[in-house]
């Protein structure tokens, strides 16, 4: 390993590290990767190669380029720079690729992410110690380094990754053991959902693919235990807990749903309108940043005055509440179809590509990039922190070592054919 290889190295070390608790050290390390990495992809011999190997993801580089540009037509045009340094992470694909290609570093990828997640736990354990005085309601809503919404996207995330590795791993149990109470203390619906859909998903490949029975009634029992015991010792708090989970179907009286919901429907009608007034905003965008545009078109109209009172004025004129209506528009129809088509596109050829149920990596992947999917349902997250959290591990999810797999798949037939 070359010295430029050993340098660039250590700062992915630090960016991993710094992932889901220190913000600004995300934006230096990440920077400094770019760099590092880029002239270290230069510099190798089968570059050429390299890239032939993983087109399909240079891809994405190619559309955030495009996006800069695009950026510079959108009404916002002022700061286009916004979006360059809010989606950086899509220039740091080849250097993860090129360190997530090996083994071992993969595995130490894991662990320094999970370790960043513990660091952010201990954090939001903190926090409601000395802010909430360890009393638990349906109304609080404990953060991290993140602030809420983001912290319970990046920690469910995260919980998702470690889950197929929990196995005969200790320290990836505490993780996970400390990061659920976490979870539960930061009151987003959204996250809580993801979560428990991605977990159910997980426990019938378990059941049904993989067939371990006593790992699962273990995991059911450790479960019960916990509910259990959690039921017996804090009735009243299991009880607000119940309250805020059964309130994300409630549209009649709770103000974060009628306030989501109606963002969604104006963000609709604003593209609609768009079309025939404002085309540069359609095809453009309004800019990533810019909640001026969107608010001015909302509060002249009539309906806004009855939303604003039944929800309290629980509206973000800067966040669509939903990451595929906030990307389209945010940066246009030509930048939201392009990005979103081709990730679906992607996603798809990978999953038929890639034999991912035999790999942890890949499976803790794929379960974390479908809860980031669900929550951007509810969140119009796509241009924030926690995305970086998102790509890291989506990129996790590419690389599979087909030769392993052969020799499994051969040894199996083998034991097979001789019984």
């Amino acid at each position: 390993m070359n010295r430029l290889e050993k340098v660039t190295e250590y700062i992915l070390y630090l960016f991993l590290i710094s992932l889901c608790c220190f913000k600004g050290m995300i934006n230096t390390f990440g920077g400094l990767f770019v760099l590092t990495s880029g002239v270290l992809i230069y510099k190798l011999p089968n570059k050429k190669e390299f890239f032939e190997k993983y087109k399909l993801e240079m891809i994405f580089v190619g559309i955030y380029l495009l996006g800069i540009i695009l950026e510079y037509f959108s009404i916002e045009n002022a700061k286009a720079y916004k979006f360059l340094y809010k989606s950086f992470y899509f220039l740091m694909t080849p250097g993860l690729l090129y360190f997530f290609e090996k083994e071992e570093f993969r595995k130490k990828a894991v662990y320094l992410i999970s370790f960043s997640l513990l660091i952010g736990i201990v954090e939001s354990f903190r926090q409601f110690a000395i802010i909430y005085k360890y009393n638990y309601n349906s109304n609080i809503r404990v953060e991290s380094f993140f602030d809420i919404m983001r912290w319970g996207s990046a920690l469910q995330m995260g919980l998702l990754l470690i889950l197929p590795f929990l196995r005969k791993n200790i320290y990836f149990w505490i993780v996970f053991l400390l990061g659920i109470p976490s979870l539960i203390l930061n009151n987003s619906r959204g996250p809580w959902l993801a979560f428990t859909i991605c977990f159910i998903i997980y426990i019938g490949y378990l059941l049904l693919y993989k067939k371990r029975i006593r790992t699962l009634i273990l995991l059911g029992v450790i479960v019960t235990g916990l509910a259990v015991t959690g039921v017996q010792r804090y009735p009243k708090e299991f009880k607000r807990f119940v309250e805020r989970a059964n309130s994300i179907k409630n549209l009649e009286n709770n103000y974060s749903n009628l306030g989501r919901t109606f963002m969604w429907k104006e963000n609709i009608l604003f593209m609609k309108d768009s079309l025939k007034d404002n085309k540069r905003a359609f095809f453009f965008g309004v800019g990533c940043d810019n909640r001026t545009t969107i608010g001015e078109y909302v509060v002249q109209k009539d309906s806004w005055k009855n939303a604003h009172s039944r929800a309290k004025g629980a509206f973000s004129f800067s966040d669509a509440h939903n990451m595929y209506i906030h990307t389209f528009v945010r940066k246009g129809v030509i930048y939201g179809t392009l990005f979103w088509g081709y990730m679906i596109y992607y996603i798809l050829k990978r999953l038929k590509d890639r034999l991912y149920l035999e790999d942890k990596y890949i499976l803790g992947s794929l379960l974390s990039t479908i809860s980031f999917f669900i929550c951007g349902i509810f969140y119009g997250y796509i241009f924030t922190f926690d995305t970086f959290i998102f790509y890291i591990i989506f990129l996790l999810g590419v690389n599979y070592n087909y030769e392993l797999f052969s020799y499994k798949e051969n040894n199996k037939k083998i034991v097979e054919e001789n019984l």
